[in-house]
Order: structure tokens, then sequence, then C-alpha cells
């Protein structure tokens, strides 16, 4: 009986100690997409502020392919804007509009006030280029009001780009000038 016992005592050692170790090796796998995915991310943001756009597509569908691997929102959310802003500045506005409403969707049921303005001023700009100027401006409105209340005066020049952009396109390049002027402090 007490070989019985101690063998049981073991198989059962060995059972906790075989699903820790799996437990473990799954929590810093998920650990370890994330980093990759804000990697994959980051090299993106750069790629396209030196506008290497074949490096920055290369980057975010990368980040794509692991982000359908996990259930983290606001790293989803972190992705999409990434990819709004490519799209943006490859002047596809349908995508970028379309990924924008996808995002927004998404941070409003997160709850992340910061990265759901960025999303709003964001939208605007795509609005702006897309010629529907009162929604733009509305979306610009939202967000400027958000980065307020989190006291985002970085964030609110921005606003002031924005809307300096949507003046433009309006035909007002005095008002236009009116909102650059005001965003560079």
């Amino acid at each position: 009986m007490s070989r019985i016992h101690t063998l049981y005592k073991f198989v059962l050692s060995f059972l906790v100690f075989f699903y820790a170790s799996i437990s473990l090796f799954a929590m810093q796998t998920e650990q370890d997409t994330l980093t990759l995915i804000q990697k994959y991310r980051q090299e993106t943001r750069s790629a396209i502020n030196v506008q290497d756009y074949d490096s920055a597509i290369q980057s975010l569908s990368k980040a794509n392919k692991l982000i359908s691997t996990i259930d983290d929102n606001v790293l989803k959310a972190d992705v999409l804007l990434a990819s709004i802003d490519l799209h943006y500045n490859l002047q596809n506005y349908t995508k970028a509009g379309s990924e924008s409403l996808n995002v927004i969707d998404l941070l409003e049921k997160t709850q992340d006030k910061r990265k759901l303005a960025n999303a709003y001023y964001h939208y605007g700009l795509v609005l702006t280029q897309t010629g529907k100027f009162k929604e733009a401006g509305r979306y610009f409105n939202d967000a400027d009001e958000m980065f307020g209340d989190l006291n985002d005066e970085r964030n609110q020049s921005n606003i002031l780009l924005g809307r300096g952009i949507l003046e433009l396109k309006q035909g007002n390049p005095k008002s236009a000038l009116n909102y650059f002027e005001a965003s560079i402090p």
C-alpha cells in the first residue's frame, strides 16, 4: 500500500509540475507576442516618419498577423492607429476611413480617452481629405474636448493643425493661417 501511495504522490507531483510548466510557457509566449507586436508597431511608426512606406507596410503586416492571436483591444487599437496613419500618408483615404471607424468602435468599448481622441483626430483628417467638412469639424471638436479634459496641449495643437487643413480645404486660407500659427506653440 505504501508503494502505491508513493507512486501516487510521485505521479501527482509530476502532473502538477507539468501543468505549471505549460502554464508558465504559455504566459511567456503571450508576453513575447505582445512585445513583438509593440516592436512592429513602433517600426511602422518610425518608417512612416521617414517616409519609408515599404518598410512600414512590412512591419504593419507582421503586427497584424500577430494581433489576431491575442485578445488585447488596446494593443489592437494601437496597431489600427498605425494603419490609419500609414494609409492616410499613402492617400488611401477609403482604407484610412474604414480603419478609423473600426478603431473608434474598439476604443469606445475600452474607455481609453487619449487613444479615442487620437482616433477622432485622425478620422477628422480623413474626412477633411474626402470633402466631408462638417463631419470632420465635429470629430475635431470631440477630439479637442477630450484632449482638453486630459490637459494634453500637444495633441490640442495637432487639432489646431487639423482645423487649419480643414479651413484650407474649404478655401479659407486666412482662417487656415490663423489655425496654423496657433498650433506652433
